[in-house]
């Protein structure tokens, strides 16, 4: 996959877009080469398994498949008639396909979105906004925010009703941008002159080799408002919000708990917990389609000077987290566990003894055989029936301590790593 650099900034010349204002060092990074590889970076699934520990059960699926579950990416800069994704850009036409073939999948259980997007072009959004938005209760589906949720990212986000954020992301930046470059001045003292030779009074209307005239601001702006009212209705209607509390953001760009208290979006809960608790709920709970309170009185300065909401009210983490990756490593880690790996990882994930008695019992225990020892780490993990989005007993309670858990032993078996 060849992209070119100079046509793909061409698509945000002079044209509304749904970018945060952040969002320039994305698009240096995509037009810093004449032309951009994109087989070179690591594909989407993988991607996806190594962030939150998901192994593709059916790689025949045109989306990333993992036990009823379908992700979509909302990644990058969004690029309206492009048929890709990877880490840098993600096209509408991408992303509407792979939701259409979701939804028609009888596999599919729920849809989630994986969200880290500056934003992209105006072109093409609202209508994969307003598609998503229609089709949002045909399976219960989420926008999992990991890290950036703003703009023509946002926009999509709403669309699907149920919105997670990680508690270091963020959303919003409801606004639209445009951008004219003048060359006349650079061009002058190089000693170039451009005569533009047109027809039709508006012909070179915006053209970058002459100063813009106010006739013509006042078209581009006009063209912008359009936008940017067409976009705070799309957020109104999603998120069942009034228009003037969309309004009353300006475009402003929040972290994550801030966007909650102003009903942006409905949680901040780390990803994989998120997942774990999407997945659980898959079994008989009803979709989410979002709508929480949010004043008309909401300003900027309102939300600069609140006060941080309750950590509790918005994060969810369990207290014994921690004191069982302790526990885990030291069973792991110990000394009797050289040479009986299987015992060890499966008194470490599958039990609640203690570093101690495990030392003890892995010490009784015989070693394992260098030929029961070999293997290939990669198939053993993806030969493993349990996954981190689900417990090993059907219809079991899922918990933090499972999912971090089965990630650790992912990571490792995957890594080679002790």
């Amino acid at each position: 996959m060849i992209i070119n650099a100079s046509g793909f900034a061409q698509r945000f010349n002079e044209q509304p877009t749904l970018l945060s204002p952040d969002a320039a060092h994305r698009m240096e990074y995509l037009v810093r080469d004449s032309t951009l590889q994109g087989e070179d970076d690591v594909p989407y699934d993988e991607m996806c398994a190594a962030a939150y520990g998901f192994s593709v059960t059916d790689r025949s699926k045109p989306f990333v498949f993992s036990n009823g579950i379908a992700f979509i990416p909302v990644q990058g800069v969004l690029l309206h008639r492009y048929n890709y994704s990877w880490e840098g850009a993600t096209g509408y036409d991408y992303i509407r396909s792979r939701f259409d073939a979701a939804i028609a999948d009888p596999d599919v259980e729920g849809i989630v979105f994986d969200v880290n997007s500056p934003g992209g072009q105006v072109a093409g959004n609202f209508e994969l906004a307003d598609h998503i938005f229609n089709n949002r209760a045909a399976k219960p589906m989420m926008a999992l925010v990991d890290v950036h949720c703003y703009s023509g990212g946002y926009s999509l986000a709403s669309a699907v009703g149920n919105i997670v954020a990680t508690p270091s992301g963020g959303a919003g930046s409801i606004g639209v941008v445009m951008m004219h470059v003048s060359y006349k001045k650079a061009l002058e003292q190089m000693g170039i002159e451009v005569n533009l030779i047109y027809a039709g009074d508006h012909k070179v209307d915006g053209s970058p080799y002459k100063d813009m005239d106010e006739a013509s601001r006042a078209r581009f702006q006009a063209s912008v408002d359009r936008s940017y009212n067409e976009f705070v209705s799309l957020v109104a209607r999603n998120r069942g919000l009034e228009p003037d509390a969309v309004k009353a953001t300006q475009a402003l760009t929040y972290d994550a708990s801030e966007a909650k208290r102003i009903g942006l979006i409905d949680a901040v809960q780390e990803p994989i917990s998120a997942l774990a608790a999407f997945r659980k709920e898959l079994s008989g709970s009803t979709n989410s389609t979002g709508g929480n309170a949010m004043s008309t009185a909401t300003t900027p300065e309102a939300n600069t000077n609140a006060s941080a909401p309750n950590a509790e009210e918005n994060i969810t983490v369990s207290e014994n987290t921690v004191d069982q990756k302790a526990r885990i490593s030291s069973i792991l880690k110990c000394e009797a566990a050289e040479g009986r790996r299987e015992l060890a990882e499966h008194i470490a994930f599958n039990t609640d003894m203690s570093a101690e008695d495990a030392a003890a019992m892995l010490a009784a225990a015989p070693k394992a055989t260098q030929a029961e020892a070999k293997g290939d780490a990669f198939t053993r993990t993806m030969d493993n029936d349990q996954h981190p989005e689900m417990s090993s007993v059907e219809g079991a309670e899922v918990t933090e301590q499972d999912v971090a858990a089965r990630i650790s032993a992912n990571y490792r078996a995957l890594n080679g790593g002790e």
